[in-house]
Parts: structure tokens; sequence; C-alpha cells
């Protein structure tokens, strides 16, 4: 089994490690976010990563697991959430995370 990018043989389970692992392809959208007119959608997070949200304040406003690679949050699932800026933080199994910016609008 050969890597992609090098030809050099791959480690079995350095596919796993990418897919379980790996923040670069991460897309959130849209960007600011109008929840009111179409879901918040979070694509290519890694399967068993923790998606949590804080205000400016640092106070936790929304935490979920991640099962399939993808979330779409809506307005429903978003209810407490005024517009303004938050911080998300994805936290992988491996402790690994990404630390972003979103910003909500109304």
């Amino acid at each position: 089994f050969y890597g992609e990018v090098t030809g050099e043989p791959a480690h079995p389970h350095s596919l796993w490690l990418k897919q379980y692992n790996d923040f670069s392809n991460v897309k959130v959208f849209p960007v600011p976010a109008k929840i009111n007119e179409e879901p918040l959608t979070f694509s290519n997070l890694p399967v068993g990563s923790v998606l949590r949200i804080y205000d400016i304040s640092g106070n936790l406003i929304f935490k979920t697991s991640v099962n399939n690679g993808e979330l779409l949050l809506s307005k429903r699932d978003l209810e407490p959430i005024p517009a303004g800026i938050y911080i998300y933080i994805l936290k992988n199994k491996s402790c690994s995370e990404k630390i972003e910016k979103l910003v909500i609008i109304e």
C-alpha cells in the first residue's frame, strides 16, 4: 500500500490517523453565519472529535461530539445564541485542537 503524494510505502494506520486527527480540511460556512436563514455547517471534521462553542467571555454555550464528519447546526440547535462573536474549539481524540473565531449575525 503506497502513499498518494510520494509513492513511498505508508503505514496502514496512517490513513486512519489522518481521518481521525486532521483539522487541515475542516470547513465552516457560511461566514458570517446567518443561522436564521441557513444552518451553520462544519464539514470534514475528524470523527470522534468534540466541538465546543464559547462566547467572548469564555462561557461554554454549546458542546457536541462529531459522529460522521459533518455537523449542520440550525437555529433550533443554537437557539440561546444571540448574534455576536464566538470562539469554537475542535478537539480530537489525540487532544490536538483547532481554535477559530465564529461570527453569527441576524
